[in-house]
């Protein structure tokens, strides 16, 4: 045992011996080689571990020198590593400095500390050149680096780049983490693989050739953990003075990151900030500054950008500038991108989140947002194929919904679904205090499914359908509308639609309230219910206007149209067959049909229709009206000429005018815009019956039309035809017409200007039968006259009466007036000046008339010159005639007949 422990001490004490003499000698040795920085040839043996792992990897190197410093430090010059398939290097470099630990060296174990490398250039093989030659990659690449078991820092690393500058897009491919070769504990992966991945950055730089430029001046720190070994935390500084790559430019920009690296699991998340400065993109989208937040996943150093969060300041796309966007994205699966947008422009401001389709560059999103209608109506131009606000519109507007769009060269809108809110919206020249409005837009279309509207009293709600491409809209709309709201859209209505027919389009509507609902599309109404109080047409005051409407591509049906005024009621029904649609070229047939009952004054008919030229006729008018019309013709847009309507009218209830009864009165008219005919005029009066035809010719726009009429009266009592003659033509005439009794035949067939009766020209017939005509006071006044003479012829019995005439604007002839009965006639002819009401007549006075009984005629021809006719003139007026004697049976003389009475 004691020979055990000695021998056990004899050997420690002699180890202990060698270690010190070592250790003294290797102090010295150290210490000489301090002094002297003696520098020797890099040993063989402590290269053969290098050479063995290049060998492996079909690598190898040369040098023009590789040398050792005894502190540790190792100098290479003018290296070359090269692979064994390829005649050119795959790198050179100047000057290499290892600083190596001593204790590491002699151990063949590597600690390095510190390397310095100055001049390298990275070449590409020539099998991934497009030229087939080794292309430089980076050129001039100067660094220090310095490293221990606790801080590794590069502390400067300049790139001088030949052909591109860094990788812009890709990724590394997809191999297991190179460990680090000179950790003993991690097995170290094959340099093969490592060239693997290098060899894949070459070829991608390759292809961004000539297309993207950045000059990075980088700082990269790295900091080894105490408390893990197996962690690395790595902090990056970058800055470039610009880049531009495509259509896209940038100034200054400023790159930092922080990556902490666990060796064990191979996984680690690096965050990146980027600050960039005067960016442009394609001359459409600009910004003052960018911010940028990224986290990119390093799985096997195969990098996944994460996350990305930018904010842009003082952002203008096309001619608009925003104050600020905000960005943010998620790209854990590159195929399908979430993420977020915020707009700021002053007040409005947009907030979308959603998806970003990479293959199909579609973008679904939901968004909210507030802005101004004219700021939306300059952006939508730039995303829609349609300009959807063609008016000018203003006011305030929010929205939020879903958004489907197309990203390619740019933006289009493919649907949105929105629901939308607005105070103080303003439409061309409508105002609405509130808006709401539930709605679907993309390029082809638009559709409103709900839309609520308030403008002071007014009330609106219903849905809008319009089409882009066909112009087709369909809208639906009910609520309570006042006048301010309504009046220019009625009248605007009304303007256009009198120009298709050439009326006048001054616009007749003055105050109406409507509560209804209507169903209107470019084909024209398709249903509705209407009530309207308070309405006020052409001055006249209607309580209240009900009306039904019904159409579909064949026909439109007005249905129940009430109206009730102060003093009369209207009760129509109306069908337009085949539709009335002026949207269409083609002619379009149009057929309606009207009846019902009408309570409706004719004075307030006159107040409605506004036409002066027939003022007078319809004024004195006293009664009711309830006409059944039918109406079918031809309306053409394409050939306004060629345009025609045939409308037929009946009135069945008795007309009274001036206490004139008439009864049924029926007519036909044939319109078009040259000509309006109206044929087949039958009214009927207490007895007897009035027809003709009447055709009004329009002259132009300012003037009355022309009218052509052919008159008869057949039957008619002759007080009432003079009564209505007189009212007619001599409204200042007051004075009552006798009643002769007799029937009037009447034949009238003249032209002339409408509602101006001394512009007439023409011709007629009349006769009166069954009359007495004695009565007319001619007996008194020939008493008076015949008192001069021996003569007592008793009384006259006159009957019947026949004339033509003829009318000359001013002037009614009358050439061969001829009265007669059994005992005698008088044949008279002259003028009535109708301007002035004078009379110009000479009379015939006979007191046996030639077509009495002939008995009687032949005694009285006996009687020669006894029986000799007496002449008289009649002169004066209407309301003052004077009678002149001008010849007597006996050649008495010729005297100046006593004044008449007026009758």
């Amino acid at each position: 045992m004691k020979n055990s422990f000695n021998n056990f001490y004899k050997g420690l004490h002699q180890l202990l011996n060698h270690i010190l003499i070592v250790g003294l000698c290797f102090q010295i040795l150290i210490f000489f080689i301090e002094i002297n920085d003696y520098e020797i040839t890099v040993p063989k043996f402590l290269l053969t571990k290098f050479d063995n792992i290049l060998s492996e990897n079909n690598l190898s190197y040369e040098a023009t020198s590789i040398k050792l410093k005894l502190t540790g430090e190792i100098n290479c010059e003018n290296l070359k590593l090269k692979n064994n398939n390829f005649l050119e290097p795959i790198a050179t470099c100047d000057h290499l400095s290892l600083n190596l630990s001593l204790f590491a060296l002699l151990f063949e174990r590597f600690n390095l500390e510190e390397i310095l490398i100055r001049n390298a250039t990275l070449f590409c093989p020539p099998s991934l050149t497009p030229t087939g030659l080794n292309e430089p990659l980076i050129k001039n690449l100067f660094g220090a680096l310095s490293l221990t078991r606790k801080y590794f820092q590069l502390q400067q690393l300049d790139f001088d780049f030949q052909n591109i500058a860094v990788i812009a897009e890709g990724a590394w491919r997809k191999k297991s983490f190179a460990k680090n070769p000179f950790d003993s504990n991690i097995p170290q992966k094959s340099i093969k693989q490592l060239m693997s991945d290098y060899l894949s950055i070459a070829q991608l730089l390759i292809q961004m050739k000539d297309k993207f430029s950045i000059f990075l001046k980088p700082v990269l720190t790295i900091n080894l953990s105490e408390k893990d070994p197996h962690s690395l935390l790595l902090n990056l500084q970058m800055n470039a003075s610009g880049c531009e790559f495509n259509n896209l430019s940038s100034g200054p920009i400023n790159i930092k990151s922080k990556l902490q690296y666990r060796r064990k699991t191979l996984n680690t998340i690096a965050p990146i900030e980027i600050s960039a400065q005067n960016i442009n993109w394609n001359n459409k989208l600009s910004t003052h500054s960018l911010q940028l937040q990224s986290f990119i996943e390093l799985n096997d150093l195969h990098p996944l950008i994460k996350d990305i969060k930018a904010s842009l300041n003082n952002v203008t796309y096309q001619n608009t500038t925003f104050d600020s966007l905000e960005l943010s994205c998620n790209l854990s699966n590159l195929s399908t991108i979430p993420g977020h947008l915020a707009l700021i422009q002053n007040t409005n401001w947009l907030y979308a989140k959603g998806l970003f389709n990479t293959d199909t560059k579609k973008i679904q999103a939901d968004i909210k947002g507030n802005a101004l209608l004219q700021e939306i109506k300059k952006i939508t131009s730039e995303f829609l194929k349609e300009e959807i606000f063609e008016n000018q519109i203003n006011g305030n507007i929010n929205w939020i919904g879903k958004l489907i769009a197309q990203l390619n060269d740019k933006l289009t809108i493919e649907n949105s679904e929105l629901t939308v809110a607005s105070q103080n919206f303003s439409f061309d020249n409508v105002h609405l205090d509130k808006l709401y409005a539930e709605l679907q837009v993309n390029p082809e279309q638009l559709n409103i499914n709900y839309i609520n509207a308030n403008l002071g009293n007014n009330h609106a709600k219903g849905s809008i359908y319009h089409n882009f491409q066909t112009q087709d809209y369909r809208y639906l709309v009910s609520g309570t509308f006042k006048p301010d709201l309504l009046n220019p859209y009625l009248d605007s209505w009304w303007q256009e639609l009198m120009s298709k027919f050439q009326f006048s389009n001054t616009s007749p509507f003055g105050n109406i309230d409507i509560q209804g609902n209507a169903l209107i599309t470019n084909e024209w109404f398709v249903f509705g219910e209407f009530l309207g109080t308070n309405f006020i047409y052409n001055k006249l005051p209607v309580k209240e206007l009900s009306l039904r409407i019904h159409s579909n591509q064949n026909e439109l049906e007005l249905i129940d149209l009430d109206a009730n005024s102060n003093t009369g009621k209207l009760e129509t029904y109306a069908k337009f067959l085949y539709g009335f649609l002026p949207n269409k070229n083609e002619e379009e047939i149009v057929s309606t049909y009207v009846k019902g009952t009408s309570s409706l004054a004719l004075n307030e008919l006159d107040q409605i229709l506004e036409l002066p030229d027939i003022h007078n006729i319809i004024k004195d008018f006293n009664t009711e009206i309830s006409p059944t019309i039918f109406t079918k013709g031809t309306i053409s847009e394409k050939n306004p000429d060629e345009s025609y309507l045939k409308i037929f009218f009946s009135q069945n209830t008795p007309l009274i005018y001036h206490q004139i009864p008439f009864g049924h009165m029926n007519f036909d008219v044939d319109y078009t815009p040259k000509e309006i005919a109206v044929n087949n005029l039958n009214v009927e009066f207490a007895s007897g019956v009035g027809q003709g035809d009447l055709k009004i010719t329009p002259t132009s726009a300012n003037t009355p039309p022309e009218i052509t009429a052919n008159i008869s009266f057949l039957g008619v009592k002759q007080e009432i035809a003079v009564d209505y003659l007189k009212k007619l033509w001599l409204p200042q005439n007051n004075t009552k017409a006798n009643n002769y009794g007799g029937l009037l035949t009447l034949n009238l067939n003249a032209t002339g200007i409408l509602g101006d009766w001394l512009s007439f020209m023409g011709s007629g017939k009349i006769s009166i039968t069954q009359a007495n005509l004695a009565r007319i006071n001619l007996f008194g006044i020939l008493s008076q006259i015949l008192s001069f003479t021996p003569l007592n012829l008793g009384s006259f019995h006159l009957t019947d009466a026949t004339s033509d005439f003829y009318i000359q604007k001013n002037v009614l002839h009358f050439p061969n007036i001829h009265i007669f009965g059994s005992t005698g006639s008088i044949d008279a002819n002259g003028n009535l000046y109708l301007e002035n009401q004078e009379l110009a007549f000479m009379l015939n006075i006979s007191p046996v008339n030639k077509k009495g009984i002939p008995i009687i005629s032949q005694v009285m021809l006996v009687l020669a010159p006894l029986t000799q006719s007496f002449q008289m003139k009649l002169g004066g007026t209407l309301q003052n005639p004077k009678w002149e004697t001008l010849l007597t049976p006996l050649g008495l003389g010729k005297e100046k007949g006593p004044e008449l009475p007026q009758n």
